[in-house]
């Protein structure tokens, strides 16, 4: 009976107790949130980065593509390009034209560079079947 009388006699736990034990339970968790943060934010920054620099090639492709005289260092042109698309029961198509390669450097997360190409093909002719 005097086990039972002791622990109905508890009041709960003493201040420092629970100080304690908060103090523990943030020096497991803030490391955790530190960790999910930074690696979002590194993720945020990559993608923001790597967008802007995608917009920037597709501009200079598009400068490509209006003007024939348009040069600039990242961008490669190979005149008389062919594509051939088939389809199941039809003959070929050949698609002929001027094949454009841009290639683009941006910075990523921790001083890593990355690249990334973008080709296209401008169309001057096709040969199908009608």
């Amino acid at each position: 009976m005097s086990c039972l009388k002791r622990y109905l006699d508890n009041n709960g736990f003493a201040l420092i107790e629970l100080v304690v034990g908060i103090f523990i339970l943030c020096i497991l968790v803030v490391p955790a949130y530190a960790v999910l943060f930074s690696s979002s934010h590194d993720g945020v920054y990559s993608a923001g980065r790597q967008s802007s620099t995608l917009f920037e090639a597709q501009k200079k492709i598009e400068n490509a593509i209006n003007d024939a005289e348009y040069t600039d260092a990242m961008l490669t042109r190979e005149n008389s390009y062919t594509i051939i698309i088939t389809f199941n029961d039809l003959s070929p198509v050949n698609v002929t034209g001027e094949k454009l390669d841009i290639l683009n450097n941006y910075p990523g997360v921790n001083s890593n560079n990355r690249s990334f190409s973008i080709s296209t093909c401008v169309p001057s002719s096709y040969v199908g079947s009608e």
